[in-house]
């Protein structure tokens, strides 16, 4: 074969074997609680949504809340593998309600964080940037440093926790104190000695125009659900495609990630 080739075949027995194990692992059911707008998903809702079917190939279940009427039952968690509670519903709207369940459940709506003993919720305003603190922790995405999450400035939502079982990823610029990316695993302490009863996860990432968010923001959600549900990889790092050389080596790739081979 000559001149220089573009696919997406592997051609180590790390990417061979990452492929495989993707391509068979089990589809996992997602419930995603979002606030409706006219009926349907807000843009954002629905960019969020298309990450998790068409990029991540994940089945999601939508669950609508418009009012405190409509609070969801812990029970409904139990016919899915994970739970992500959407910005975009009203916090009194939820409250409690997936406190309990063993089941994973990723919380993007800050101010359910103390209905559910997880965290201390808050804001902080006009902010396009956070802090990775644990680079090489799976829901850093491959990112490390200052990363961009929206492409201009916009509420960034907070969950602090002083528990020394936290797991501390990512914080508001310049306040390693407050949380932007915060995980428990189960049997973890939380707010007030409450033990995790299945991996918690917060990430911050406010209501705002799909446009807003960046490369860096859609990785570090897609991280969050597949660490939070235990995908069998990483999720995209998504800043740049690897260019894997002429010569074959094991080289990193992140599910749902392209990668290029030159081949002579």
């Amino acid at each position: 074969m000559t001149g220089v080739q573009t696919c997406a075949l592997p051609i180590s027995k790390a990417l061979f074997r990452a492929a495989v194990t993707w391509s068979l692992s089990p589809q996992k059911n997602i419930l995603f609680v979002h606030a409706p707008s006219g009926g349907v998903p807000s843009a954002t809702d629905q960019a969020l949504v298309d990450e998790l079917t068409r990029g991540l190939g994940q089945s999601v279940k939508l669950r609508p809340v418009s009012s405190a009427a409509e609070k969801p039952a812990g029970s409904e968690a139990d016919a899915v593998d994970l739970v992500i509670v959407s910005e975009s519903v009203g916090s009194g709207n939820v409250t409690d309600a997936f406190k309990d369940v063993t089941k994973p459940v990723l919380l993007l709506e800050a101010f359910i964080a103390d209905d559910m003993l997880v965290a201390v919720p808050g804001t902080v305003g006009d902010q396009t940037q956070a802090d990775i603190l644990n680079p090489d922790h799976p829901l850093a995405a491959g990112l490390s440093g200052t990363v961009d999450l929206y492409k201009s400035p916009k509420t960034l939502s907070t969950f602090t926790s002083a528990s020394p079982d936290a797991i501390k990823v990512a914080s508001a610029l310049g306040q390693p104190g407050t949380g932007a990316l915060v995980a428990f695993l189960p049997g973890a302490k939380m707010e007030s000695d409450f033990v995790a009863p299945g991996r918690r996860v917060c990430l911050g990432l406010h209501s705002a125009v799909p446009e807003a968010y960046t490369s860096q923001a859609k990785a570090l959600f897609r991280a969050a659900v597949g660490w939070t549900v235990e995908l069998p990889l990483q999720t995209t790092k998504a800043r740049t495609k690897p260019v894997i050389a002429r010569q074959p080596v094991d080289t990193r790739v992140f599910a749902g990630q392209q990668a290029e081979l030159l081949v002579d």
